[in-house]
């Protein structure tokens, strides 16, 4: 992507709040597909265990090779530079109303479809389906 030419094209991406993220992933891989307890030591575990949590946004959202950032705020604001749109899952449906805008649509151009909702199933790469637990956090 970082060759593209942005006349031509336009680069956008869809991004979660990092919380909601990392909670959403525990019970999705943890809880719902490996069984785990969705106790607090589990969940924290988890997020200290788990090297996909480091930086990443940095990682996904990077069009050249991310190894690592000194100034992560000159980083940030190249990755928001790169892009021409981010948009935010927990407001999907004001995100797509200011991408149609961007992009000159009419609403009824855009349809979205959840998939692997919390309460629903998975097919996750095995021979069985699996319940998706929803995600909840303790007080």
């Amino acid at each position: 992507f970082a060759k593209r030419d942005r006349k031509k094209s336009i680069l956008w991406t869809i991004i979660r709040e990092p919380n909601s993220r990392a909670a959403s992933q525990f019970f999705h891989f943890e809880v719902s597909r490996k069984k785990v307890d969705p106790t607090d030591a589990n969940f924290e575990n988890y997020l200290f265990n788990t090297i996909d949590f480091d930086n990443h946004y940095f990682q996904t959202l990077s069009v050249t090779d991310y190894m690592g950032v000194e100034d992560e705020v000159n980083f940030t604001n190249k990755v928001l530079q790169d892009y021409d749109f981010i948009g935010v899952t927990e407001r999907m449906n004001e995100s797509l109303v200011a991408l149609s805008m961007l992009l000159n649509l009419e609403l009824t151009d855009i349809l979205y479809l959840k998939s692997k909702e919390n309460g629903s199933f998975d097919f996750g790469g095995t021979d069985k389906c699996t319940y998706i637990v929803p995600t909840y956090i303790s007080p």
